[in-house]
């Protein structure tokens, strides 16, 4: 005889024996343990699940709280009701036996082994999303509050049960920055990042950005934006964005310590970073005006400046600053003279950088002999920290070369 055979057998000789019983002894209401049988075979053998929901809760009914028997029961009952479709009851129906049972490692194990064998979702699915939304609320409820503590705590718990979840792993990060944990923050971010959806996002490489450079970690910081340039295809506005992001890190990077700034001139700069993220760029620039005017001694202003207009704005088109005029300077122009006005008073790796900028921007504007300039100056320095550097020299050198023979050959 089958197994399954044997064991609806079993049920079915159990029932008739307390149906005989009862029919003797006429007992108000059957022995809990009975009753368990009853909706046992009405559950497996029958498939009548009604039935069988109606046996288990007379049994919970019949039995006091924390009774082991009527924990099972709810669990069977759970399993019926998975059965039928009603998941949300079901899964009640598991959290009340858990909660109830006065062993709830027990209940618990006899729960989740239940489910493997009946169910295509494990209630442990259910429980661990209850207990993460349970876990998010409470960090919500945490920052609501200002108790960023209390939130990251939250979210670390959270983690714990579902560590590949990439808004988990921002939520936190940012809660970690918050908190001036930024070695954290940075470690939540990249773990982010793994996800095509926040790997390609600008907003979280700056907010990652941030964390290395609050670490002083420049070189990571860069290395992030150059790997996001080669990995995207980008157009020419959004490349400049990029572009600007490296600028101020290499400025950060080649400065000396921020806090032997003056405290005024280094609010200016924070407030004009602020308004040149937000693309208001003749506020930032009347900021760094300002800043300039203020701080005469400082090259940070005209640096800004130049990098303002080098990257940010454009001669025509919505971000045109409203300076430019037709026939004035472009903005090409403004941005080298602000460089020049930088290099003068810049530490000498800096000086050196806005070189071989001043080189690139007299290029493309076709004066080759400024550019050539810049080249040499940039040359008769022992420190020079751009890359391909000599690539640069030698094509604005061939460049000059043709010019010249052009202009020799134009001659009368």
């Amino acid at each position: 005889m089958r197994p399954v055979v044997r064991v609806l057998c079993i049920l079915c000789a159990l029932c008739a024996c307390a149906a005989a019983s009862a029919g003797a002894a006429q007992p108000e209401t059957p022995s809990p343990r009975v009753l368990f049988y009853q909706g046992l075979y009405q559950e497996i053998a029958r498939g009548d699940l009604e039935a069988a929901i109606t046996a288990y809760r007379v049994l919970r009914g019949a039995t006091p709280a924390g009774n082991e028997l009527a924990a099972e029961a709810l669990i069977r009952e759970g399993i019926c009701l998975e059965k039928m479709g009603r998941d949300r009851e079901a899964f009640s129906c598991y959290d009340r036996a858990i909660a109830q049972s006065p062993d709830s490692a027990a209940v618990v194990e006899k729960a989740f082994s239940e489910m493997a064998i009946f169910f295509s979702r494990p209630a442990m699915v259910h429980a661990r999303d209850k207990e993460l939304d349970g876990l998010k609320e409470e960090a919500g409820r945490c920052i609501e509050k200002g108790d960023h503590a209390g939130a990251r705590d939250r979210f670390r718990k959270a983690l714990l049960i579902d560590p590949d979840n990439h808004e988990l792993q921002l939520r936190m990060a940012a809660v970690c920055r918050r908190l001036g944990e930024y070695r954290d923050a940075a470690f939540y971010y990249t773990m982010a990042t793994g996800a095509e959806k926040y790997g390609n996002d600008p907003a979280v490489l700056r907010e990652l950005a941030s964390c290395y450079r609050a670490l002083d970690d420049y070189d990571s910081a860069i290395k992030l934006w150059r790997a996001y340039l080669e990995g995207e295809s980008l157009g020419t506005r959004k490349r400049n964005m990029v572009a600007y992001e490296i600028e101020l890190l290499l400025e950060a990077k080649e400065a000396a310590d921020p806090d032997t700034l003056p405290r005024g001139l280094a609010d200016l700069l924070a407030q004009a970073e602020a308004q040149s993220r937000k693309e208001t760029y003749r506020a930032a620039s009347a900021t760094y005006q300002t800043a300039r005017a203020q701080f005469p001694r400082s090259y940070l202003p005209p640096l800004r400046l130049g990098v303002l207009f080098d990257y940010l704005l454009e001669n025509a088109g919505k971000y045109t600053y409203l300076a430019i005029r037709p026939g004035s300077q472009q903005r090409e122009e403004i941005a080298a003279s602000y460089y020049e006005e930088a290099i003068n008073k810049a530490p000498l790796v800096t000086a050196q950088r806005l070189r071989c900028r001043l080189a690139l921007l007299y290029e493309n504007g076709h004066d080759l002999e400024k550019a050539s300039y810049h080249m040499a100056q940039y040359f008769s320095h022992d420190i020079r920290p751009v890359e391909n550097d000599g690539v640069i020299m030698e094509r604005i050198r061939k460049k000059l070369m043709r010019d010249r023979i052009r202009r020799m050959r134009e001659k009368p």
